[in-house]
C-alpha cells in the first residue's frame, strides 16, 4: 500500500527578479489544484522550490493521476512563463537597439514627421 507521494523541484537562477517572476507567474496554479493535494512553493537562498505531497491514496481513485497532472501543470507553466520571460527580454533589448538606430537615422514614413 502506498501510503504517500511527494516530488520536490527546485529551479536554480542567478537573477532574483526572474525566479520572483517565475514564482508569480505559476504560484496561482496552484490553488487550483485538488484539494487533497498540498503544494508548497517559494523563493529560498536563489532557488524557486516547489513541494507537492499527496496522502490517503486509498480513500478515493484517480489521485495519483491527479497528482501527476498537477505536478504536470507546474512544470508545463513554468516553461511558458520562463519562455514568455526570455522572450520579452529579448524583445525589449532589441527594441530598444531599434529605436535608437531608427531614431539617429531619421526615416520618415508618407510624410509624417515620426520616425519609424
Amino acid at each position: 500500500m502506498i501510503d504517500k507521494i511527494s516530488v520536490k523541484i527546485t529551479i536554480r537562477y542567478k537573477e532574483h527578479s526572474i525566479l520572483k517572476a517565475l514564482h508569480e507567474s505559476t504560484n496561482i496554479e496552484n490553488k487550483l489544484a485538488p484539494k487533497n493535494i498540498k503544494i508548497k512553493q517559494q523563493i529560498r537562498q536563489c532557488k524557486l522550490v516547489f513541494e507537492s505531497e499527496i496522502s490517503e491514496l486509498n480513500k478515493s481513485k484517480g489521485t495519483i493521476d491527479s497528482f501527476r497532472r498537477t505536478v504536470d501543470d507546474f512544470i508545463f507553466s513554468l516553461n511558458l512563463a520562463y519562455q514568455s520571460i526570455m522572450g520579452a527580454m529579448k524583445y525589449e533589448k532589441n527594441k530598444v537597439l531599434r529605436d535608437n538606430r531608427t531614431r539617429s537615422r531619421g526615416h520618415c514614413c508618407n510624410g509624417s514627421k515620426d520616425t519609424i
